[in-house]
């Protein structure tokens, strides 16, 4: 990983334990704070997964890109009880 950069994050929201995530998709209204985190650190959402139910539809994971400080901070601030094993994958561009 010598050139590699962080450069996004892969997030699976069935196992991330903090609610605030899932609710950025699910219910924007509950996912302001995150919403506004990831505006002031120039995070965006790359893609969103979601399943299909007989009530819609649930997200399952979520893809952010953008710099690798604000990447960690946002590890720091919104997956510091997750680990990262089934929970979070971290993405370099480069070789």
């Amino acid at each position: 990983m010598a050139n590699q950069q962080l450069c996004g994050i892969e997030i699976n929201l069935d196992r991330s334990s903090n609610p605030k995530i899932y609710y950025l998709l699910e219910r924007p209204e509950l996912g302001r704070e995150v919403k506004t985190f990831l505006k002031d650190n120039d995070l965006r959402i790359a893609s969103a997964g979601v399943r299909g139910s007989e009530s819609g539809t649930n997200p399952t994971q979520i893809k952010l890109e953008g710099p690798s400080n604000s990447i960690m901070k946002f590890v720091a601030e919104y997956l510091s009880n997750d680990p990262p094993i089934g929970v979070y994958r971290l993405l370099y561009s480069g070789t």
